[in-house]
């Protein structure tokens, strides 16, 4: 079985270019620099987190058997780094090379909090869930479960939605990922023509 194929791999790949951006980040002094390596941990995590919603974390109770207070744990860790990425993103401008240094410092202390908790949720799936899948799942089901994968990270929004629903997400996200995709797209392309990002725009709308 080819790893680029195995859903499990490609969930492993997925968590260790997160961990290289996040040391990117903290490595990084150039606040422009910084900002756009944000910018991608935010989009990769997004589609990563639904694609997760949709096929792996419905087989932590269906086929291994496990007890739902591991498949409510990973959702609630997966609503804490929503809410985390959206405020993150919502400020974002004001951390910029012209931000005021200690917006900046509470700024950069979120980030490692997110870095923190995607960390701690990361082990787990490394340790236990991972492993459990590998026992569990056939060869074949490990291809489909990566091809599903693909599928869900093609489709999903590129900003986070914390208030997007959880509960039937194999039912619900197909379509809301959909729509939040192609929202997501209007409101970068938005940003783009006024000079503005997407969190401007998220300002701009919170005063209407």
């Amino acid at each position: 079985m080819s790893m680029e194929n195995d859903g499990v791999s490609m969930l492993e790949k997925d968590h260790n270019e997160v961990r290289g951006w996040f040391q990117n980040y903290f490595n990084t002094s150039d606040r422009t620099a910084k900002l756009q390596i944000l910018r991608d941990i935010i989009r990769e995590l997004v589609r990563h987190n639904s694609a997760e919603e949709q096929y792996v974390y419905p087989l932590i109770t269906d086929r291994l058997g496990m007890d739902n207070m591991i498949y409510e744990g990973h959702k609630q860790d997966e609503q804490i780094h929503k809410e985390l990425m959206y405020f993150l993103e919502y400020f974002m401008d004001r951390a910029g090379p012209n931000g005021n240094p200690q917006v900046i410092e509470l700024f950069d202390r979120d980030v490692k909090k997110l870095r923190d908790n995607v960390e701690d949720h990361m082990k787990l799936e490394e340790t236990v869930l991972f492993p459990n899948l590998r026992l569990k799942l056939t060869s074949t089901e490990l291809v489909n479960l990566g091809n599903n994968i693909k599928y869900a990270k093609s489709i999903a929004p590129t900003h986070p939605h914390p208030l997007a629903p959880q509960i039937g997400a194999k039912y619900v996200h197909p379509v809301q990922g959909m729509m939040d995709q192609a929202f997501d797209t209007l409101k970068d392309f938005k940003g783009q023509i006024t000079g503005g990002t997407a969190s401007q725009q998220q300002q701009q709308q919170s005063k209407m």
